[in-house]
């Protein structure tokens, strides 16, 4: 024999009152600790992974251009040192210039200079200075105009 709905014990008990009673806390219990429940919604890391994504794809590129300009500041640096130890050779040997490769800088000139080129120098005997080859960086080339290392145009 099938029970209906009105005559079931637990809805027409004389603990009717009692047993909303416990549905009402469970409730309140289960609202509780869906309120305390904490952390981000699918939408809401996919947006922040995309704005990460943004900032990054603007910002390396400018990161390796300032590395690369770093790496011609370095260049350009052993540049003005060459020439503070030419001029050193220069008073010190009572000659115009040292003329030749990077093989007379490093026996004649060596001694003025705080330690190994990473370039390739000439000088004439006109004092002009003239690099032709570096270990810094690709990108860099010397401009004769200027004697000095630049980016690649």
């Amino acid at each position: 024999m099938a029970r209906s709905l009105i005559s079931s014990p637990f809805i027409f008990s004389p603990n009717f009152e009692f047993n909303l009673q416990v549905i009402q806390r469970m409730k309140n219990i289960t609202k509780y600790f869906r309120q305390r429940e904490t952390g981000f919604t699918l939408i809401e890391l996919l947006i922040v992974i995309g704005v990460l994504g943004i900032l990054a794809a603007v910002v390396i590129p400018n990161i390796s251009g300032f590395i690369l300009s770093g790496k011609v500041a370095a260049a350009n640096s052993e540049v003005l040192s060459i020439r503070t130890a030419i001029r050193a050779y220069q008073a010190e040997n009572s000659v115009t210039y040292p003329t030749g490769t990077s093989d007379v800088f490093a026996t004649d000139v060596s001694p003025y200079l705080s330690g190994p080129l990473k370039g390739t120098y000439t000088c004439s005997d006109a004092g002009v200075l003239s690099g032709t080859d570096n270990s810094y960086a690709a990108g860099i080339v010397w401009y004769a105009g200027t004697q000095q290392w630049i980016r690649t145009p």
